[in-house]
């Protein structure tokens, strides 16, 4: 009896795939059918120029962590790891600021925080996409615009029990 779950489970999952299978070139011949591919038109950007267009990252060396106050205590934290995008050969040049961004990062990360952004569903992909574009806009700013996104490789959150 305590087989028999695995087993039911298993050939569920060989099912599944082989439906899946089945369906994906069905999909595909419909969409080949509606949609066209209109050749002839031009683009504004050249191979040369898209090759030209290139990018070093950074990782920042320390996690951030962000209390989350709630009722005037720390109920939970926050932990991240950013990675910044540059433009390419300005790597170093951004590394000497990380104290400033940092600083500039933590500030928008806590305001993030005191907004409410870290409660509920905090990764959800618009929480993220805002607290990206704010975490952006504040590195922009303290590099001159040296910096082309900022990355974010771990989100965590961490409950406090008291």
């Amino acid at each position: 009896m305590k087989f028999l779950l695995p087993i039911v489970l298993c050939l569920f999952g060989i099912a599944v795939g082989f439906g899946s299978s089945k369906a994906v070139p069905l999909m595909q011949a419909a969409l080949n059918d509606e949609c066209t591919l209109d050749t002839t038109e031009t683009h504004p950007l050249e191979v040369a120029e898209i090759e030209s267009i290139s990018s070093e990252y950074l990782k920042l060396s320390n996690q951030f962590v962000v209390p989350i106050v709630r009722e005037n205590d720390v109920g939970a934290l926050a932990v991240l790891s950013l990675s910044l995008e540059v433009k390419e050969g300005q790597k170093e040049a951004v590394f000497e600021m990380e104290p400033k961004i940092r600083n500039e990062l933590l500030a928008v990360l806590f305001d993030h925080a005191n907004d409410g952004g870290f409660d509920g569903q905090f990764a959800s992909r618009n929480n993220l996409d805002l607290l990206q574009t704010r975490l952006l806009a504040s590195v922009r700013e303290a590099t001159d615009n040296q910096v082309t996104d900022v990355l974010i490789t771990d989100i965590v959150r961490q409950n406090i029990s008291n």
